[in-house]
């Protein structure tokens, strides 16, 4: 009788340790379920215009203050597509002194760029151009030829100058992001999000000369031995809405991009009431034969914006 007594206390002190254990496991487990959200979370969660857009992915932010007022899957890997020229171009003009310089246009490039149908500005083999032609050429008419000549110019090749894109993405904390190339060709390790390139296009809107480009709804290029007559570049959203008949009061830029991956893509700024916004939008279905449905995004959120204001 003494053993089976000495058996049942012993047994009671094992459930009573178990239950112990457990019960810090809970605790800690229910402080972990139940903890702070980041700020930064409940900021990404803010939805003031209570609007829905066609694209799959997209973030509204106040240039100035940062301030999110929409969001939709804003820190979702995408593919960025064309949208990668922002950092193509930002990164030159952080790295250049001279936008008149004189730089031939590699004619070794051409190949690769027609076998993988990029989209080109309209420059020539051995054209001889100016840097500030490439940055254009690179924004507007969203050219690859632009983008990798930039690149070999500054850096001596695309992979070099590559490399710099990712470090500055890192500077500027761009978390979700990370460039395989300077054009925005498909690559399942080239991604971005919607949330990250909007903080690369605020910063890059700091700079005036990059601004300027983002504004400019047509350029002309000057002629050389290699193209005598010049030829003339224009803004692929600004084209757009002209070809589709779109009109919008509040769209002061805007940078396009599309490959099958990453469906229809736009970063593009707005002023309202004389508050400027950004506005990141990727993933709309489409292509460009069909409905611009990210620019008819643009244009929806930055008339709501100024219907709440």
């Amino acid at each position: 009788m003494k053993y089976i007594k000495i058996l049942t206390f012993c047994f009671l002190l094992a459930c009573l340790g178990f239950y112990v254990v457990s019960a810090k496991d809970i605790d800690r487990i229910g402080q972990k379920l139940f903890q702070k959200e980041p700020e930064e979370n409940k900021q990404l969660e803010n939805d003031e215009l209570n609007i829905d857009v066609n694209s799959r992915y997209a973030i509204l932010v106040e240039q100035d203050s940062g301030r999110v007022l929409y969001t939709k899957q804003a820190k979702k890997r995408i593919h960025p597509a064309s949208l990668t020229k922002i950092m193509t171009v930002y990164l030159a003009l952080q790295s250049i002194t001279d936008e008149n310089k004189m730089v031939q246009v590699p004619a070794d490039i051409f190949p690769k760029l027609e076998a993988e149908n990029a989209s080109v500005a309209g420059f020539q083999p051995n054209e001889n151009v100016r840097i500030k032609d490439l940055l254009y050429g690179a924004l507007l008419p969203s050219g690859a030829d632009a983008c990798i000549t930039l690149a070999q110019t500054i850096d001596g090749s695309e992979e070099a100058f590559v490399k710099r894109m990712n470090e500055t993405a890192k500077q500027l904390g761009m978390h979700d992001t990370h460039f395989t190339n300077c054009t925005g060709l498909d690559d399942d390790q080239h991604y971005s999000s919607v949330y990250d390139l909007q903080l690369l296009l605020r910063e890059a809107l700091k700079n005036d000369a990059f601004a300027e480009i983002f504004h400019t709804k047509s350029y002309v290029v000057e002629g050389d031995h290699v193209n005598p007559t010049g030829f003339t570049m224009y803004g692929t959203m600004w084209q757009t809405m002209e070809v589709h008949n779109l009109y919008s009061d509040f769209l002061l830029g805007g940078k396009t991009g599309y490959t099958p991956d990453a469906g229809l893509c736009l970063a593009s700024q707005g002023s309202v009431d004389g508050t400027q916004y950004l506005l990141i939008t990727a993933g709309a279905d489409g292509d460009a034969e069909t409905e611009p449905y990210h620019i008819l995004d643009a244009i929806k959120v930055y008339e709501k914006v100024k219907k709440e204001s």
